[in-house]
């Protein structure tokens, strides 16, 4: 064992400890009791654990006590002592856990879903979050988690998609569902197993020329500056949704015309620089002049930024007369008419930050440059199109070839 790795813990020192390496787990283990090691995960994740010899299964036993700092030094300390002498005496922490658990109401374990797994270890827990306080828990929370049965889950899947929510999205409740089960009951049998997915089309929406002008038209109209300027960087960046709401004045280096996302907000958990096209630059500029909180879209919400757009962005494609239309697909705009535009999947790929194991050594050789370029050749064409006259239902998209 790494001396380093064994010391009397603190608050303090816990703090302190930085995550472990990509794709490995370090351990801690405390000096003043016996059996408490703390494990940290490569997303600086926490946990207290429990480490001990069971007499009865002739091995060693792990029972994780829960995550730090939610489960404070003193408290770890206190319930590593009991669960040491439960061992000792034979009992198994583990199987009592799993029974209580397997009597607990789906709401219960949803609770515990969430703060032990989503929230600590998931960017998207918003969206787990979302699903279960909007299907799930109305709809099983009540019931018991041996109670389901894969009939209960196929009917409730069908059910789904027959009230009107996709197809795609009837997969992702009965993949949260599903992780009730292989997160938090590893053991008991889930009924969510052989339920067959719905067949997913990936979405290839993106704003033809016509819809591109009358977007911009729709902006020019549009009272507040906060939800226009958010749509316009949506549309010049590429960023995803939740990167660009929580856009940070200190992560923009404005000599350099880049944004740095940062590691703990990536969907690709490494940092990623995007390059700042003029037309983004200048909404920017004038939004720093005018703000001082330390975010380029302050909100009034715990999270002190800019959330809930839904309500304002359907006004704005009500009032543009464009269906079927969702916010992510802006970003797909951008990659779109780069492709038109001529820029390469390499380039286009690195300006959205996509981590593809096949072009991360392509990704690594491309400078700022090239990348900057075609977004600027993209949102040049759609400037372009969005000011050309209105009878004009055509433009003649120069071809950026170097």
């Amino acid at each position: 064992m790494n001396k380093d790795n064994k010391f009397n813990f603190t608050e303090e020192r816990l703090r302190k400890i930085e995550p472990a390496a990509t794709g490995k787990r370090a351990y801690y283990y405390d000096q003043s009791t016996a059996g408490l090691r703390l494990t940290v995960t490569d997303k600086g994740g926490k946990s207290f654990q429990v480490q001990a010899w069971s007499p009865v299964k002739q091995k060693a036993m792990i029972s994780t006590i829960g995550k730090w700092p939610s489960v404070p030094l003193h408290e770890a300390r206190s319930r590593a002592a009991r669960l040491l002498v439960e061992v000792r005496d034979g009992i198994d922490p583990l199987q009592q856990k799993r029974q209580r658990r397997a009597e607990m109401t789906i709401a219960e374990v949803a609770d515990i879903f969430m703060q032990e797994h989503s929230k600590p270890n998931k960017k998207s827990w918003r969206d787990d979050e979302c699903r279960l306080n909007k299907r799930i828990i109305p709809d099983f929370g009540v019931r018991k988690m041996s109670d389901l049965s894969p009939e209960d889950v196929r009917r409730w899947h069908s059910g789904l998609v027959s009230s009107g929510l996709s197809r795609t999205t009837a997969n992702r409740y009965l993949e949260v569902l599903s992780g009730l089960y292989t997160v938090v009951l590893p053991k008991m049998e889930n009924p969510c197993v052989g339920i067959k997915h719905y067949r997913e089309v990936q979405r290839d929406r993106f704003l033809s020329q016509d819809e591109v002008q009358r977007l911009f038209a729709s902006l020019e109209a549009e009272q507040d500056e906060d939800i226009r300027d958010y749509i316009l960087l949506s549309l010049f960046i590429g960023a995803r949704r939740a990167n660009i709401q929580a856009m940070r004045w200190g992560d923009i280096d404005f000599n350099l015309q880049q944004w740095c996302i940062p590691f703990d907000q990536s969907k690709s958990g490494s940092a990623m620089l995007i390059p700042l096209v003029v037309e983004a630059l200048d909404v920017l500029e004038r939004r720093k002049a005018a703000t001082a909180s330390v975010f380029v879209f302050p909100g009034k919400g715990k999270t002190g930024h800019l959330v809930d757009l839904r309500r304002s962005w359907r006004r704005i494609l009500n009032h543009a007369g464009i269906d079927d239309f969702h916010l992510h697909d802006l970003r797909r705009t951008l990659g779109s008419w780069q492709a038109i535009t001529g820029a390469s999947l390499h380039v286009i790929g690195r300006s959205l930050g996509h981590k593809s194991t096949a072009a991360t050594s392509v990704y690594a050789r491309l400078s700022k440059e090239p990348v900057q370029n075609a977004m600027q050749t993209a949102v040049s064409a759609l400037i372009q199109v969005a000011s050309m006259p209105a009878e004009e239902k055509v433009v003649k998209i120069t071809v950026n070839k170097k």
